[in-house]
C-alpha cells in the first residue's frame, strides 16, 4: 500500500487547533451557571472551563505579545545596534 506524504503548514494547523480548542471549551463555558446538584460539582465544572479554555487564551495572549514586540520593539532596539 502506498502512503501519501502530505504537508500543513503550520499556521493552518495552529488556526484549527485554536478554532477546535475554542469551540470545545466555548461549549462548556455556556452551562457554567448551570444546574448543579452540589456546590463541589459546579466548582469542578467551572474550574475544567477554566483548564479547558486557558491554553487558547495564553497562545494568543503569546502571539500578540510576538506580533507587538517585532513590530513595535524590536526596531527601536536595531537602531541601537
Amino acid at each position: 500500500m502506498e502512503t501519501l506524504n502530505v504537508t500543513i503548514p503550520r499556521v493552518v494547523l495552529w488556526s484549527g487547533l485554536l478554532i477546535a480548542g475554542s469551540s470545545y471549551g466555548g461549549i462548556h463555558l455556556f452551562t457554567w451557571n448551570g444546574p448543579f446538584p452540589t456546590k463541589s460539582q459546579r466548582l469542578l465544572w467551572q474550574t475544567s472551563c477554566l483548564v479547558i479554555v486557558s491554553p487558547v487564551v495564553l497562545i494568543v495572549t503569546g502571539f500578540l505579545l510576538a506580533r507587538w514586540y517585532y513590530i513595535l520593539v524590536k526596531p527601536c532596539f536595531d537602531r541601537f545596534t
